[in-house]
């Protein structure tokens, strides 16, 4: 979802996580094969992304809208920036001032962390439903209407 998934990519592992993810689907694959267990495989992971949908309340999905807006302008007034700077050092310089100025402007919206933001749009990555639910919510939100609890 362009702009409202803004600066979810900047997780502590870094480019780990893709690798991870990768062993972690192998493995399952193994044992799939190993035990004869993929259907259960397939019911477990519906079960994740259900629960993953669940996991979230509308109100902490809107606080989560609201820090990836913030997240999106800042990342429009650093793009500029790093693509005219002179070197890779001042870019590099450049975009680490870009990463702290979001994580301030996630931490700025109350009731949000920088670790929840990133989890929320994580999880967002691999679940339809979250996903659908966060878009209609920033549709809200962008709109000026008041959140609806589920």
């Amino acid at each position: 979802m362009p702009g409202v998934s803004a600066g979810c990519s900047g997780n502590p592992e870094g480019d780990f996580m893709p690798y991870s993810k990768a062993f972690a689907a192998a493995a399952g694959l193994s044992l799939a094969l190993a035990g004869g267990v993929a259907p259960f495989a397939a019911l477990a992971q519906e079960s994740a992304q259900a629960e993953a949908a669940d996991r979230y309340d509308d109100a902490t999905l809107e606080r989560f809208v609201l820090a990836a807006l913030e997240v999106g302008a800042v990342r429009q007034a650093y793009v500029p920036r790093v693509q005219g700077a002179a070197n890779e050092e001042e870019a590099r310089a450049i975009a680490e001032d870009a990463r702290s100025e979001m994580q301030a402007a996630v931490e700025q919206v109350d009731g949000m962390s920088v670790d929840t933001y990133v989890e929320i749009g994580e999880a967002a990555t691999d679940d339809e439903a979250l996903a659908a639910r966060i878009t209609e919510i920033a549709q809200r939100v962008q709109q000026g209407a008041a959140p609806q609890n589920r």
